[in-house]
């Protein structure tokens, strides 16, 4: 199994954010298209396709619906362990659970209606003695219903001269202890030819395995003055997103 762990912080600088949004409803007013830009009644094929949407459903929820839960709060995934991988048949986390280090997450619902994400994992294999791995997406897409939801982002580059794209799905339910449920399906939509990247329609599921990530007020202005620099490539989000 290629390895998921080298660290980067992803940034508009070094990725083109990419949302196709064929299913919005008609707009009536300036608010209400301006809503309908981030909240959207279910996950577009062309970030879910319709051939895996099943299949990671039996691993995952994935929630549909116009009215999703906005979060504004930070939390932590722990013990954080890859679920499944397409890639990988033979895995059963139940007989050699592949950890990761502690997810960190926050999400704050902006002005303009979107959802903004933020992340970071500690990388034992970065540098010497290791660092953050850290992400911030601006604007993530939101469906679901109630308490129910899933966010979702795709990103498109061109890491090593070959076009990808791949899709992050984060689901689960609010509560106030935490987030039920919650896992993370990072789907492979597009590979014109990068050997060194996992092959289109792969995906793997991550999630808490306890099933619960708890709240966790790890966000403070530091860590977002630090997240807002980008520190290199973005190579490694396409293998070691998680």
């Amino acid at each position: 199994m290629k390895k998921f762990a080298k660290s980067l912080i992803v940034s508009l600088l070094s990725l083109s954010v990419v949302f196709l949004m064929a299913s919005c409803g008609k707009k009536h007013n300036n608010d209400e298209q301006e809503e309908s830009q981030y909240v959207v009644s279910s996950i577009p094929s062309s970030s879910l396709p319709d051939e895996l949407r099943d299949e990671i459903s039996l691993v995952m929820n994935i929630y549909e619906g116009d009215n999703p839960v906005k979060l504004n709060k930070g939390y932590v995934s722990k013990p954080h362990a890859l679920l499944c991988a397409s890639y990988d048949p033979g895995y059963n986390v139940e007989d050699s659970t592949v950890f990761f280090s502690d997810k960190y997450m926050a999400f704050e619902y902006t002005a303009n209606k979107s959802m903004r994400y933020y992340s970071k994992q500690w990388d034992p294999e970065m540098g010497e003695s290791g660092d953050w791995y850290e992400e911030t997406i601006p604007n993530m897409y939101m469906t679901g219903n109630g308490n129910n939801f899933s966010y979702f982002f795709s990103m498109e580059g061109t890491p090593h001269g070959f076009f990808v794209k791949q899709t992050m799905i984060l689901s689960g339910t609010y509560t106030d202890k935490g987030i039920k449920d919650f896992k993370i399906a990072v789907l492979m939509n597009e590979n014109l030819g990068d050997t060194t990247i996992y092959p289109k329609n792969t995906y793997r599921v991550i999630g808490d395995l306890d099933g619960l990530a708890e709240n966790d007020n790890w966000l403070g202005k530091k860590d977002l003055e630090k997240m807002s620099v980008d520190k290199g490539s973005s190579d490694s989000f396409w293998n070691n997103a998680r």
